[in-house]
């Protein structure tokens, strides 16, 4: 998506928000060296049954990190990062998040909001390409940020993560965005769990950073919390 903005992408210092998570980073949750939980400590139990399904094929690999203030409990990696080659998951082995993805989007959008590029009570559509959100209604041009953020936006929830042939060639961030930009009521109102406002949150960034979403990620989020193996699908 062509950014809106002239001049190069945005390179904020460290803002206060991700000052905030990177103090709760102990240095030591940083390290690769699995750290494992004594025999009849709290954790044991649950060490026990996790090496005992990893080992039995029930699941392929698991990486666990339990941190209590800056002590580190319990730093492990079980299984295979992949099996067919043979080679072993260990901490630094990235996994695909889920939906835990979307609070780093908040948090670049937040990363752009105190660096004064976007404001929550902006209308979303100016940010966007056009005609990304709909409505016929005329609902759309009610969006703002916020509602995004809130998932109160009034676009539908869904998922087109795991697609495979003519159809997952086809979807591109700009196609998801055109097809699926509908607002169904008056924005505000009500909350409703939604993929989709978190893809338009994905352009968003793009647009208001000058830079790809997964490059400004990667350089204000990722890059200065030191997580050096973290990387956002396109």
């Amino acid at each position: 998506m062509t950014a809106s903005r002239t001049g190069p992408p945005l390179r904020a210092a460290t803002p206060p928000l991700l000052a905030a998570l990177l103090a709760l980073l102990p240095p030591a949750a940083r390290a690769a060296e699995p750290v494992v939980p004594p025999v009849g400590g709290p954790l044991a139990e649950l060490h026990t049954e996790l090496v005992e399904r990893v080992g039995s094929g029930e699941l392929p690999s698991a990486a666990v990190a339990v941190l209590r203030g800056d002590e580190v409990l319990w730093l492990e990696a079980l299984g295979w990062a992949d099996r067919e080659l043979e080679v072993r998951a260990t901490p630094a082995t990235p996994y695909g998040l889920a939906s835990v993805g979307k609070s780093i989007t908040a948090t670049a959008v937040m990363t752009l909001v105190e660096c004064g590029a976007v404001r929550l009570d902006d209308l979303a559509a100016p940010h966007l390409a056009p005609g990304a959100l709909w409505s016929p209604a005329g609902w759309a041009g009610e969006v703002r940020v916020r509602h995004l953020l809130q998932m109160t936006a009034a676009i539908p929830h869904g998922n087109y993560t795991y697609l495979d042939g003519a159809d997952a060639a086809r979807l591109t961030p700009e196609t998801l965005v055109a097809e699926r930009g509908l607002v169904v009521h008056p924005p505000g109102e009500v909350y409703m769990y939604s993929n989709f406002s978190y893809a338009m949150l994905e352009r968003l960034i793009g647009t208001a950073s000058g830079a790809s979403d997964g490059d400004f990620v990667r350089r204000t989020v990722f890059e200065p919390l030191g997580m050096v193996n973290a990387e956002v699908s396109e």
